[in-house]
């Protein structure tokens, strides 16, 4: 109950979408992991990004470049935008 209280609080959700995430998070919550690891590379995609860039980053243009890439994953996006580690 506390944590769809947060959900539609701080959130602002939908009572009926904060209880479907819940009992989601109940029955994988190996899910929520691969969220946050996924969030956690695109960030660092984003980062070495910008700082290859440098002063020319542009947030809308590397969004673009992204969304142009298709659905892979991030590390193939990294090699493809030429900053792969």
């Amino acid at each position: 109950a506390e944590a769809v209280k947060y959900l539609i609080e701080e959130t602002f959700q939908e009572k009926e979408e904060a209880e479907a995430k819940i009992q989601r998070a109940k029955l994988s919550s190996v899910q929520l992991t691969e969220y946050f690891i996924g969030y956690r590379d695109f960030k660092r995609l984003r980062e070495l990004t910008q700082q290859k860039a440098g002063s020319q980053f542009r947030l809308a243009d590397f969004h673009q470049r992204v969304l142009n890439l298709g659905a892979i994953p991030v590390g193939s996006a990294a090699k493809l935008l030429g900053v792969a580690p």
